[in-house]
């Protein structure tokens, strides 16, 4: 038995990209700190959440869901996805495809690269 599509819609509509939580909180501490930074920064490959271009430093903040890090503890991975099953084992990998290319491009331009997970 799968979850109510109206009820995952609803849920996955308020999933938001910007400001969520935890990169709020990641915010609030810098700029306590007097660490001064860029958000969404669309110069910076990959768009980090954050960025401090003084130390070209780029910070990451992402659900461990949605980059895979929760799918690579688990034995049966399949096991998370109880409805769009065929879409969720091809969406998964290609943001972990993605987040390793970021990675690199960025290690190659000098960049230090620093990922957060926001683990549920």
């Amino acid at each position: 038995m799968g979850r109510d599509t109206s009820i995952t819609s609803q849920t996955m509509g308020r999933i938001k990209r910007r400001d969520a939580m935890p990169k709020l909180l990641l915010r609030r501490s810098l700029h306590k700190l007097c660490i001064r930074y860029g958000v969404d920064s669309i110069n910076v490959y990959g768009r980090p959440d954050m960025s401090i271009m003084k130390y070209k430093l780029a910070i990451f903040v992402g659900g461990d869901f949605w980059h895979g890090n929760k799918v690579r503890r688990l034995s049966k991975p399949e096991d998370l996805f109880l409805t769009n099953s065929p879409f969720w084992p091809r969406k998964i990998p290609g943001s972990i495809q993605r987040d390793h290319q970021a990675n690199q491009r960025l290690i190659d331009d000098g960049w230090t690269v620093i990922r957060i997970w926001a683990s549920t």
